[in-house]
């Protein structure tokens, strides 16, 4: 399965908390009125990225993930092809159509804990030149999506969701190494949406990447 590359305005990095994801519709050229999680990719390929996510503040989680490496082919978001390597990955892919280069980080989707899951997409859309540190205050293109769910204790059939952004205070960033591991952070990402008094959130992503998946 392949899906859209993100392709928001400047800046619109976007948390989401809730306990029960569904698949989400393709990313649009803007942010939408309502937020709406992008597509999740899926299926076994290239490099296997395993990774933890702990999130404080309004959010309180500490979990592990995994998910397949993912680029940019013919303009879609999809699994790293087989026989790539975590160093390909660690250098970025091509931009279909608009010269230089872009980057995914690992798409974070936990499983439950607590009654909660946490989803994460970012990616940098343009300006990517390799490992490094990037700071989405200084690069615009560095922009994503991320989502908690937790189940409502009083309705097991039901979720909470909240909705965060980084606004003024908030910023992202992302540090690439040489062999495709790697960290993302997500700091005073401000409530924007769901329950009321949450405060900000931040959250740190930390992940490996190990070679062709078997």
């Amino acid at each position: 399965m392949i899906r859209r590359r993100l392709r928001w305005a400047p800046l619109g990095v976007v948390l989401i908390i809730c306990t029960a994801c569904t698949t989400a519709p393709p990313r649009s050229a803007g942010p939408p009125a309502t937020v709406a999680p992008p597509s999740r990719s899926a299926g076994p390929s290239g490099p296997r990225i395993q990774g933890t996510v702990s999130a404080t503040g309004a959010v309180n989680l500490n979990t592990t993930f995994s998910a397949y490496a993912t680029v940019e082919v013919a303009g879609a978001q999809t699994p790293a092809p087989v026989g790539s390597t975590c160093a390909e990955y660690a250098q970025g892919f091509e931009l279909t159509g608009e010269g230089g280069r872009g980057f995914d980080a690992p798409e974070v989707q936990t499983a439950e804990v607590d009654r909660q899951t946490i989803y994460i997409s970012v990616q940098i859309g343009s300006g990517y030149s390799g490992p490094g540190t990037y700071d989405s205050r200084r690069n615009i293109s560095l922009i994503g999506y991320a989502s908690q769910d937790e189940v409502n204790p009083n309705n097991p059939s039901g979720t909470v969701t909240a909705v965060f952004m980084p606004r003024t205070r908030g910023f992202t960033t992302l540090t690439v190494k040489p062999d495709g591991s790697g960290v993302l952070q997500l700091t005073d990402w401000t409530q924007v949406s769901g329950a009321a008094g949450a405060g900000p959130t931040s959250v740190s992503v930390t992940w490996t990447c190990r070679g062709e998946a078997t």
